[in-house]
């Protein structure tokens, strides 16, 4: 994860990321096979899973899509418990981006329905607080940029609202928690690209002011950081 973990604090060194996680998921795997009762391997396998597939639907989108399944079922293996459907859940709903790179819009909106089903079983969904980087987000988040990259920026802008007011409402702590800071300021970035997108122009200033307010506070904090500095100067998400 401090390697190369997407869209998340890390060296940027994906490759190597890769590879480390790659080693991790043979052992869990072997674990599993060995033991077709072990709840635990199965967990950190498809834990392990999806953070390397999360890496790999960038350049390899097949191979992402097969740890993505192969976790899935894994995790289908585990007896009935809430923790292994929200997981089912996180996988399904990070599958979803791995599809679309491969042409298979209407499976991949499929997914997504299918995560949502699982939260809804847990009593996860609806919610009134959605906390970052819980499996709610992850669904929320999977069914915007699903909108988005299917022709509907306004249902994805107004997915993002939600996403955003119900965090809120969990009341995170973006200035004291780097990481917190992180998811945040993805949720602003894809707000501010969505609003520029439909022509809401203050809305967009808004969100990209708060994003960037957030990394200059961190600046401040840890300057001359790496990681912080990629995102002072990142550009805006684009969505077409």
């Amino acid at each position: 994860m401090i390697l190369g973990a997407d869209d998340a604090i890390s060296l940027n060194r994906p490759a190597d990321a890769i590879e480390a996680f790659q080693r991790a998921y043979d052992l869990m795997e072997q674990q599993a096979s060995r033991d077709p009762n072990d709840a635990t391997s199965r967990d950190r396998l498809a834990t392990v899973g999806r953070a390397m597939a999360d890496i790999l639907v960038h350049t390899d989108a097949q191979r992402a899509l097969n740890i993505y399944d192969h976790s899935l079922q894994r995790l289908r293996e585990v007896k009935a418990a809430v923790r292994g459907q929200r997981d089912q859940a996180r996988t399904l709903a990070r599958s979803s981006y791995a599809l679309r790179r491969l042409g298979r819009t209407q499976e991949a909106g499929e997914r997504i329905e299918a995560a949502f089903a699982l939260l809804r079983a847990t009593k996860d969904y609806p919610a009134s607080q959605v906390a970052l980087e819980d499996e709610v987000e992850a669904a929320i988040r999977a069914r915007a940029d699903h909108e988005a990259a299917t022709g509907q920026p306004r249902r994805a802008l107004e997915s993002y609202r939600e996403l955003l007011m119900k965090v809120q409402a969990s009341k995170p702590s973006p200035q004291e928690d780097l990481r917190q800071a992180n998811d945040l300021s993805r949720i602003y970035r894809a707000l501010a690209a969505l609003a520029t997108y439909t022509g809401d122009i203050p809305e967009a200033h808004t969100m990209d002011s708060r994003r960037m307010e957030l990394w200059h506070l961190w600046d401040s904090k840890l300057p001359h950081n790496p990681y912080i500095r990629r995102q002072l100067a990142a550009p805006l998400d684009s969505f077409r």
